[in-house]
């Protein structure tokens, strides 16, 4: 009686163990992200994974970040920098494209702006192309390539430079070409008066 009830006492504990070591293993498998997980990559990036999941309160006027690989098309080449044997072998370029004006998941406005902006990055049927081959590892290129598209979109929802926007209305203001114009004549007149008065006193001499 009392060799079954301490072999089941045994049995117990060991599935107990168990279970708690696949639980602690688990735990692990979850929590490790891969060297080249993007927030072992960027770990200071503007657009944080978490943060943006946490924030509730998102402007759909803005732009929050960060750009997800699901909004674009992927595709990888070999790269054409210098790089020995490897770059030749492997397709490390990445290249990320998506149609601008499509876009949901960027503003209409800033859309617009970035449109006028990045024209010389768009193709005939309006897609917008970004590319990276500074690594010879594709997710780094992948990843710079998500960070500079969230670059240009964050530079062109930035409000106008109004000073800037001042001084060319200045420039083309009619009442101030009037008074530079007026001002031109005004001189012109007096240094052809002061020639006439020299000439007067030559003569009188």
């Amino acid at each position: 009686m009392h060799s079954c009830f301490r072999k089941m006492t045994s049995l117990l504990r060991n599935i107990f163990l168990s279970s708690n070591l696949c639980s602690r293993c688990l735990a692990r498998n979850i929590a490790y992200k891969s060297i080249y997980h993007a927030v072992n990559l960027y770990p200071d990036s503007v657009g944080s994974f978490s943060s943006f999941q946490n924030d509730k309160s998102v402007d759909s006027e803005k732009f929050q970040g960060p750009v997800l690989k699901k909004n674009v098309k992927v595709e990888y080449t070999k790269s054409s920098k210098p790089g020995g044997q490897h770059v030749n072998t492997t397709l490390s370029k990445a290249i990320i494209r998506f149609h601008l004006m499509t876009a949901e998941w960027i503003p209409k406005p800033v859309r617009e702006v970035m449109a006028e902006k990045y024209k010389n990055r768009l193709t005939r049927s309006g897609d917008l192309i970004v590319w990276n081959e500074d690594s010879r590892y594709q997710m780094r290129n992948l990843q710079s390539c998500l960070a500079k598209v969230e670059e240009m979109i964050l530079e062109a929802q930035k409000p106008p430079d109004t000073s800037k926007e001042q001084r060319i209305a200045d420039l083309f203001n009619m009442d101030s070409i009037y008074a530079a114009h007026k001002k031109r004549l005004q001189k012109k007149k007096k240094n052809s008066f002061t020639k006439s008065m020299r000439n007067v006193g030559n003569f009188e001499e």
